[in-house]
């Protein structure tokens, strides 16, 4: 088992009671070396490859963009020989290679002017296919495949389909003769110290530390940015303030006090010329209809005075005839006892 040395860890731990894994989500890796004292083979630590940041090199001169680079392998041919009565394992000569090596790049199309790689192509420098840590950052390339003696042996394009959306791809097939990979495992930017027994740690702390300050200056940013907004809209509330205050005075001042008391009175002028246009126009339409009514209620008097005049003289003439006649009947009656009364006497 290899010696775990937690002197460096001590510190972390002395602010804080979390552990290096709870603070920074990965295992501490203790020393560098794997056996003690050894310094040929060494966990230095580092993360590891991405498949997905690299970048194919043509001719020396020309950076292609690729969708990817399929699998591609070197192997050795070898010659099998029997020996015999030996059961255990048979004999294996090298021999000489009897084909060539491929390997497959998809790219996108529409990306060039030109095309790097026409169908038949034979590549005087090598192809270089460069594999980093991180985007975009090629010169320090963790690892570095060169293909040599290359030639671009087919062009295969991609399926089109109306129905569903995707890249235009076409695949090209290149054959080379000799791949040499080369590692740089110092690609990664680690602080190295020769007393710092774990450089992936003290990196991991100052990328934290990094980021906390980063953090701190946004924060600081954000805070001046929304002080300022603060400061606008204050500004802007005051200067609102002083204009509506402007108006409430432009609206209260004395020219506009003289200017409603005007406008008052011609209007209360015009409403009391308006009552007395109404109050005449009443008067002279009251006027006309009580004489009309006046003449209408005298002569219904007239003829009702006519009428009870008549009435009372017929009345009169009525009881004339029956006291004349109730007289000449009394008168009659009178007559007829005289003549009896004389009668009786002479009998």
């Amino acid at each position: 088992m290899a010696d775990i040395d937690n002197t460096g860890g001590s510190d972390a731990a002395s602010s804080t009671s979390q552990s290096f894994e709870e603070i920074y989500g990965v295992a501490s890796s203790g020393s560098r070396d794997i056996t003690t004292g050894n310094q040929f083979v060494m966990n230095a630590g580092m993360s590891p490859v991405p498949s997905y940041n690299f970048m194919l090199r043509v001719e020396g001169v020309m950076d292609l963009p690729c969708r990817s680079i399929r699998a591609f392998s070197k192997e050795v041919e070898f010659e099998l020989i029997q020996e015999g009565g030996l059961n255990d394992y048979v004999h294996m000569r090298r021999k000489p290679i009897s084909k060539p090596f491929y390997f497959e790049v998809e790219r996108y199309i529409g990306v060039d002017y030109i095309d790097p790689l026409p169908l038949g192509a034979e590549l005087l420098l090598p192809v270089i296919l460069l594999v980093s840590r991180n985007p975009n950052n090629f010169g320090a390339a963790s690892r570095v495949y060169t293909f040599t003696g290359c030639t671009v042996t087919k062009k295969e394009y991609g399926q089109m389909d109306a129905e569903k959306s995707g890249l235009f791809i076409e695949t090209t097939t290149i054959a080379y003769r000799e791949l040499l990979c080369v590692d740089a495992p110092w690609s990664e930017a680690i602080p190295f110290l020769p007393n710092d027994p774990n450089p992936k740690r003290s990196q991991m702390m100052e990328a934290a530390k990094t980021e906390a300050q980063t953090a701190q200056a946004e924060a600081q940013k954000q805070a001046a940015a929304n002080a300022k907004q603060a400061d606008a809209d204050r500004l802007a509330r005051e200067a609102q303030l002083k204009k509506d205050q402007q108006v409430l005075n432009d609206a209260t001042g004395d020219a506009a006090e003289k200017a409603r008391q005007a406008e008052e009175d011609a209007l209360r002028a015009e409403r009391e010329a308006q009552v007395e246009l109404d109050r005449k126009t009443i008067e002279d339409q009251t006027g006309e209809a009580a004489q009309q009514r006046r003449e209408r209620e005298e002569a219904a008097l007239s003829a009702e005075r006519e009428k009870q005049a008549a009435a009372d003289k017929q009345a009169r003439e009525q009881a004339i005839e029956q006291a004349l006649a109730q007289q000449d009947a009394e008168n009659s009656v009178g007559s007829d006892g005289m003549v009896a009364a004389s009668t009786s006497e002479e009998s």
